[in-house]
């Protein structure tokens, strides 16, 4: 049985952690490639027995459209382990939340209330913002060949956005300058 798989079911195990208003997107093992349409599909959609049975084809990478379509579900994406290190050591409330880790880092999961930033790109090096429009994926194989794992299985915290500390210096791109 692979790591995360309940019963058979990885998509039934991340369901019960990340909640059932998540928007689920399955992919092709080993790729971050959608295997249906998803941008215009509306949520509903997504609990068909026909479009969860594509999550039974063996096997799938399970990924979340982030942001309004899951509820404010939203994730923080971290290359580098001192990076995510720093962001825990000032965030102690999210070191509880879920984690993910594909090939390197971490992703930080959290639901955020209220307002938030658009996703940014990852052009400075500490972080990426992915919130509306934006996939990330939780399971599966990631295209490096590693599995994707889950750090921490606890459900995700819930925060507002202006919640979050930025470590001493981090550029912030909502703001165009430093945290803190």
């Amino acid at each position: 049985m692979r790591e995360g798989v309940v019963n058979g079911s990885a998509l039934g195990k991340y369901s019960s952690l990340l909640g059932e208003d998540v928007f689920f997107v399955p992919c092709e093992w080993g790729t971050k490639r959608p295997i249906v349409t998803y941008v215009e599909r509306p949520f509903e959609g997504t609990k068909t027995s026909a479009y969860r049975g594509l999550f039974d084809l063996e096997p799938t990478n399970i990924a979340v459209y982030l942001g309004q379509a899951s509820g404010g579900l939203c994730a923080i994406d971290f290359d580098v382990d001192d990076d995510l290190a720093a962001f825990l050591a000032v965030n102690p409330k999210l070191a509880a939340t879920t984690r993910s880790r594909g090939s390197r880092g971490g992703m930080v999961w959290l639901r955020v209330q209220g307002d938030y930033p658009e996703s940014c790109n990852p052009y400075h090096k500490r972080f990426e913002w992915r919130a509306d429009n934006r996939l990330s994926t939780i399971y599966g194989r990631h295209p490096s060949g590693v599995d994707y794992t889950l750090i921490v299985d606890a459900p995700p915290v819930t925060v507002t956005f202006d919640e979050i500390v930025w470590p001493d210096g981090w550029e912030l791109p909502w703001t165009g300058k430093a945290g803190r």
